[in-house]
């Protein structure tokens, strides 16, 4: 975190490694699909943290119950809806030892609805299809069409790997790699 300042940061990462699941409870096909290793990375920025602190310490009473007057928190929560944040996610990484895929973009908010724009590049996908491919479990049978579905809409990439480009828009429409998922919500009627 950059400091309680009109347009703060806070950023937040963690890494996983090396994580096994007992093969038990684990159809041998899963193995494809259990990351080993996780890299996230996201941050809020345009945070505002410096008008709600100030308006907290003016405001706070111990002796009162609540200490920070309802119209207060109130207040603050309005502002933030007014100006919220950008959700940014720089590079992040879930890999085993067949796969990887990154993920990195953005979430807005346009009068309160998301505005998402996220890129995913996954190297190995094709391990993933024939590990669904080569078992007759029914579990697997479920995935595959979907697995199947999600490569047919990725672009190949030099080298071979899959990219995928999917934004959500304020208006509702969807979209991956430029092809429209899901149109636009129909206008509110006038009232």
């Amino acid at each position: 975190m950059d400091g309680i300042r009109q347009k703060a940061k806070l950023s937040y990462g963690f890494q996983l490694s090396k994580m096994e699941v007992a093969s038990l409870f684990l159809p041998a096909w899963a193995s494809v699909l259990i990351p080993t290793d996780v890299d996230v990375n996201f941050s809020g920025t345009n945070l505002n943290l410096d008008a709600p602190a100030r308006k907290v310490i003016d405001t706070l009473d111990l002796n009162r119950d609540p200490p920070i007057p309802a119209a207060v928190t109130e207040e603050i929560a309005a502002e933030f809806k007014a100006n919220p944040p950008k959700i940014v996610f720089a590079k992040s990484t879930i890999r085993n030892a067949d796969t990887e895929i990154v993920a990195e973009g953005e979430m807005t908010f346009a009068e309160g609805k998301p505005v998402i724009n996220m890129t995913f590049d996954a190297t190995g996908y094709d391990r993933v299809l024939d590990a669904l491919q080569a078992t007759s479990d029914p579990h697997s049978a479920e995935i595959l069409p979907i697995a199947r579905l999600l490569k047919g809409y990725a672009n190949t990439m030099p080298g071979g790997h899959l990219l995928w480009k999917v934004s959500l828009n304020a208006e509702g429409s969807v979209s991956l790699n430029n092809v429209m998922l899901k149109k636009a919500d129909p206008a509110p009627a006038p009232q």
